[in-house]
Protein backbone atom coordinates (compact mmCIF):
# COMPACT_ATOMS: atom_id res chain seq x y z
CA UNK A 1 0.00 0.00 0.00
CA UNK A 2 1.47 3.33 -1.04
CA UNK A 3 0.91 6.38 1.09
CA UNK A 4 1.38 9.99 0.12
CA UNK A 5 4.00 12.14 1.80
CA UNK A 6 1.37 13.46 4.21
CA UNK A 7 -0.71 10.30 4.44
CA UNK A 8 -1.78 8.67 7.65
CA UNK A 9 -1.35 5.10 6.38
CA UNK A 10 -5.13 4.48 6.26
CA UNK A 11 -6.19 4.38 2.63
CA UNK A 12 -9.75 5.79 3.00
CA UNK A 13 -8.42 8.75 5.02
CA UNK A 14 -5.61 9.32 2.54
CA UNK A 15 -8.13 9.44 -0.35
CA UNK A 16 -10.26 11.98 1.54
CA UNK A 17 -7.21 14.14 2.25
CA UNK A 18 -6.48 14.36 -1.47
CA UNK A 19 -9.97 15.65 -2.31
CA UNK A 20 -10.52 18.66 -0.04
CA UNK A 21 -13.31 20.15 -2.17
CA UNK A 22 -15.36 16.97 -1.97
CA UNK A 23 -14.83 16.75 1.78
CA UNK A 24 -15.98 20.37 2.24
CA UNK A 25 -19.07 19.88 0.05
CA UNK A 26 -20.09 16.67 1.81
CA UNK A 27 -19.41 18.25 5.21
CA UNK A 28 -21.96 21.00 4.55
CA UNK A 29 -24.58 18.54 3.30
CA UNK A 30 -24.17 16.39 6.41
CA UNK A 31 -23.94 19.39 8.71
CA UNK A 32 -27.24 20.81 7.47
CA UNK A 33 -28.98 17.46 8.02
CA UNK A 34 -27.97 17.04 11.65
CA UNK A 35 -27.46 20.63 12.79
CA UNK A 36 -30.80 20.98 14.54
CA UNK A 37 -30.14 17.79 16.50
CA UNK A 38 -26.65 18.65 17.74
CA UNK A 39 -26.28 20.63 20.95
CA UNK A 40 -22.64 21.36 19.99
CA UNK A 41 -23.30 22.42 16.36
CA UNK A 42 -21.79 25.86 16.98
CA UNK A 43 -18.55 24.29 18.31
CA UNK A 44 -18.42 21.96 15.32
CA UNK A 45 -18.77 24.90 12.95
CA UNK A 46 -15.98 26.77 14.77
CA UNK A 47 -13.73 23.69 14.48
CA UNK A 48 -14.42 23.53 10.75
CA UNK A 49 -13.38 27.15 10.24
CA UNK A 50 -10.27 26.66 12.35
CA UNK A 51 -9.28 23.70 10.16
CA UNK A 52 -9.84 25.37 6.77
CA UNK A 53 -9.31 29.10 7.36
CA UNK A 54 -5.83 30.12 8.55
CA UNK A 55 -7.12 33.53 9.68
CA UNK A 56 -9.61 32.10 12.20
CA UNK A 57 -8.92 33.62 15.63
CA UNK A 58 -7.67 31.03 18.14
CA UNK A 59 -5.51 33.05 20.56
CA UNK A 60 -7.68 36.05 21.32
CA UNK A 61 -7.74 38.05 18.07
CA UNK A 62 -4.91 35.94 16.56
CA UNK A 63 -4.80 32.85 14.40
CA UNK A 64 -2.94 29.85 15.84
CA UNK A 65 0.34 30.88 14.18
CA UNK A 66 -0.08 34.64 14.88
CA UNK A 67 0.10 35.35 11.13
CA UNK A 68 -3.44 36.83 11.16
CA UNK A 69 -5.43 39.03 13.51
CA UNK A 70 -9.10 39.92 13.45
CA UNK A 71 -9.50 43.47 14.75
CA UNK A 72 -12.79 45.01 13.56
CA UNK A 73 -11.86 48.38 15.12
CA UNK A 74 -8.73 48.55 12.93
CA UNK A 75 -9.80 46.84 9.68
CA UNK A 76 -12.91 44.94 8.59
CA UNK A 77 -10.94 42.04 7.09
CA UNK A 78 -8.29 39.95 8.90
CA UNK A 79 -4.83 41.52 8.99
CA UNK A 80 -1.92 39.41 7.76
CA UNK A 81 1.50 39.82 9.41
CA UNK A 82 5.01 39.09 8.18
CA UNK A 83 7.05 36.23 9.66
CA UNK A 84 8.97 38.60 11.96
CA UNK A 85 5.84 40.40 13.09
CA UNK A 86 4.08 37.11 13.87
CA UNK A 87 7.08 35.98 15.94
CA UNK A 88 6.96 39.23 17.95
CA UNK A 89 3.20 38.93 18.49
CA UNK A 90 3.57 35.28 19.54
CA UNK A 91 6.33 36.21 21.97
CA UNK A 92 4.25 39.02 23.49
CA UNK A 93 1.27 36.64 23.79
CA UNK A 94 3.42 34.07 25.60
CA UNK A 95 4.12 36.57 28.39
CA UNK A 96 0.36 36.55 29.16
CA UNK A 97 -0.01 40.31 29.46
CA UNK A 98 3.05 40.76 31.68
CA UNK A 99 5.07 43.92 31.03
CA UNK A 100 8.51 42.85 29.78
CA UNK A 101 11.58 44.43 28.22
CA UNK A 102 12.19 44.61 24.49
CA UNK A 103 15.26 42.42 24.93
CA UNK A 104 13.20 39.56 26.42
CA UNK A 105 10.57 39.83 23.71
CA UNK A 106 13.08 39.86 20.87
CA UNK A 107 15.05 37.01 22.44
CA UNK A 108 11.92 34.86 22.72
CA UNK A 109 10.97 35.77 19.15
CA UNK A 110 14.46 34.82 17.96
CA UNK A 111 15.00 38.14 16.21
CA UNK A 112 17.89 40.61 16.12
CA UNK A 113 15.96 43.90 16.12
CA UNK A 114 16.36 46.24 19.10
CA UNK A 115 12.66 46.58 19.90
CA UNK A 116 9.35 45.05 18.80
CA UNK A 117 7.99 48.25 17.28
CA UNK A 118 10.82 48.29 14.70
CA UNK A 119 9.13 45.47 12.81
CA UNK A 120 5.83 47.33 12.59
CA UNK A 121 7.08 50.67 11.27
CA UNK A 122 5.75 51.62 7.85
CA UNK A 123 8.69 51.97 5.48
CA UNK A 124 8.80 54.89 3.03
CA UNK A 125 8.24 52.57 0.05
CA UNK A 126 5.10 51.16 1.75
CA UNK A 127 3.46 54.50 2.69
CA UNK A 128 -0.12 54.53 1.50
CA UNK A 129 -0.36 50.74 1.18
CA UNK A 130 -3.17 49.24 3.26
CA UNK A 131 -1.28 46.14 4.49
CA UNK A 132 1.63 47.84 6.29
CA UNK A 133 -0.65 50.58 7.62
CA UNK A 134 -3.02 47.95 9.07
CA UNK A 135 -0.11 46.03 10.63
CA UNK A 136 1.14 49.23 12.27
CA UNK A 137 -2.35 50.14 13.49
CA UNK A 138 -2.88 46.62 14.87
CA UNK A 139 0.38 46.81 16.81
CA UNK A 140 -0.71 50.15 18.25
CA UNK A 141 -4.09 48.74 19.26
CA UNK A 142 -2.71 45.55 20.84
CA UNK A 143 0.56 46.53 22.49
CA UNK A 144 0.91 48.90 25.43
CA UNK A 145 4.32 50.53 25.65
CA UNK A 146 5.95 52.35 28.52
CA UNK A 147 8.77 54.01 26.59
CA UNK A 148 10.75 55.47 29.46
CA UNK A 149 11.02 52.09 31.23
CA UNK A 150 11.30 50.20 27.94
CA UNK A 151 8.43 47.86 28.82
CA UNK A 152 5.92 46.26 26.46
CA UNK A 153 2.74 44.33 27.24
CA UNK A 154 -0.17 42.81 25.37
CA UNK A 155 -3.16 43.15 27.73
CA UNK A 156 -5.45 40.97 25.63
CA UNK A 157 -3.13 38.01 26.37
CA UNK A 158 -3.69 38.29 30.13
CA UNK A 159 -6.68 35.89 30.12
CA UNK A 160 -8.44 37.48 33.04
CA UNK A 161 -5.32 38.68 34.82
CA UNK A 162 -4.98 42.30 35.82
CA UNK A 163 -2.06 43.90 33.97
CA UNK A 164 -0.10 46.69 35.61
CA UNK A 165 2.42 48.81 33.71
CA UNK A 166 4.73 50.21 36.40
Amino acid sequence: MATSEHGVGFEPADRLAQDGDSVRRRFWIKFKKVMAQLPFAEDLLAAYYCAFDPATPVNGPFSADFRWATLPDVQTTPIQFTDGQSKVLGALWSFEGEAVTAERIMQRAGLESAKPSDLFKVKAKDKGKPGPAAQHAAYGALVVTQQRAGLYAMPCAAAGKEVAMT
